[in-house]
C-alpha cells in the first residue's frame, strides 16, 4: 500500500522517526463530504507538478461553530519527503484550530519529525518537498478565512530557534581539564541517560560506552541499533553533537565497529 505513494530519497539523511513515517503512514485517506455531519465541513486542496508526476489532496474537516481542525487526511504520489512533510503537518494540526494550523511552517515541520532536538530530520534535499506540503496548507486556510478572523497575508512562517542553537546547555559544576577518569566517565553515563538513551530506545536499541581514552569515547550499540546503518551516521552525529554542547567541545566520539552488525 505504501509503495505506490513513495520514491526513495537517501535514508541515511533522515531522522528514524522521519523513516517510519515515511514506511507506515498514518494518515492516508480520501474525506468524502457525505460522511462529514451537518455542522463539519470537508475542504480540499490539490497541487501537482505534471512534469515530474507529483500530485496531493490535502482533507481539512473543520468544525464550522469554532474554526477547529477535527480531522485531516491526504493522498500523495511523489517524493518520500513529501509524504513525511504531510505526515508532519497532519501531526501539528490535528485538534489544533485553523489559525495554528495556518501558522505551521518549515521549522515546525522538521522539529516535529526529529529524532534529538537540535539535528534535522529532513536533508537539504527535502526543502523544496516541504514548500510544497506547506502551499497545500495555505491552499487550505485560504478557502477556510470565513471562519476566523485571519488575513491571508499572515500564512506565513512563525520565528523559530535557528538549527544548532538549540538549548543544550553546559553540565553545571564541571571541568572536563580538571576532572578524574571516573569523574568524566560519569558525566558521560548521564547525559546519555538522560539526553541520549530515550531517542535511541524508542527504536528497542541501548547505548553503552565501552571505553574512554583521553578525549576519545568509544560506545557500543545493543539492540535494533547494531544493524542499521544510520549508528554510524546520522545517529552517531546526533550523538556527538550533544556530548560535545554538554560536557567537552573536543570530545571524539567513535563507535566499537565489531558491536555492529551492518
Amino acid at each position: 500500500m505504501v509503495d505506490q505513494f513513495v520514491q526513495t530519497h537517501p535514508f541515511d539523511l533522515m531522522s528514524e522517526k522521519l523513516k517510519r513515517r515515511i514506511f507506515k503512514p498514518r494518515y492516508v485517506k480520501v474525506q468524502k463530504e457525505k460522511k462529514a455531519s451537518s455542522d463539519m465541513e470537508v475542504v480540499r486542496f490539490s497541487k501537482k507538478y505534471e512534469n515530474y508526476g507529483v500530485q496531493a489532496t490535502l482533507f481539512v474537516v473543520i468544525d464550522q461553530e469554532d474554526g477547529s481542525v477535527v480531522d485531516v487526511s491526504y493522498i500523495a504520489s511523489g517524493p518520500t519527503y513529501l509524504i513525511g512533510a504531510l505526515e508532519s503537518i497532519v501531526d501539528l494540526s490535528l485538534g489544533n484550530s485553523l489559525g495554528q494550523m495556518a501558522n505551521i511552517g518549515a521549522q515546525k515541520i522538521d522539529v516535529e519529525m526529529r529524532d534529538f532536538s537540535h539535528v534535522p530530520a529532513f536533508a537539504s534535499e527535502g526543502d523544496a518537498w516541504i514548500n510544497f506540503a506547506l502551499e497545500m496548507v495555505e491552499g487550505i486556510c485560504l478557502q477556510c478565512a470565513k471562519y476566523v478572523e485571519m488575513d491571508p497575508a499572515s500564512f506565513v512562517d512563525v520565528p523559530q530557534t535557528p538549527v544548532g542553537e538549540m538549548n543544550l546547555e553546559r553540565v553545571k559544576n564541571f571541568s572536563w581539564d580538571k576532572a578524574s577518569q571516573e569523574e568524566r566517565l560519569s558525566v558521560i553515563n548521564k547525559v546519555l541517560k538522560t539526553d541520549v538513551r530515550p531517542y535511541i530506545q524508542m527504536d528497542e536499541g541501548d547505548i553503552e560506552v565501552a571505553s574512554l581514552e583521553g578525549e576519545k569515547l568509544t560506545v557500543r550499540y545493543q539492540g535494533a541499533c547494531v544493524s542499521c546503518p544510520s549508528s554510524i551516521g546520522g545517529t552517531l552525529s546526533a550523538i556527538s553533537n550533544i556530548l560535545q554542547k554538554r560536557i567537552f567541545e573536543s570530545l571524539e566520539v567513535t563507535v566499537d565497529m565489531e558491536s555492529l552488525n551492518l
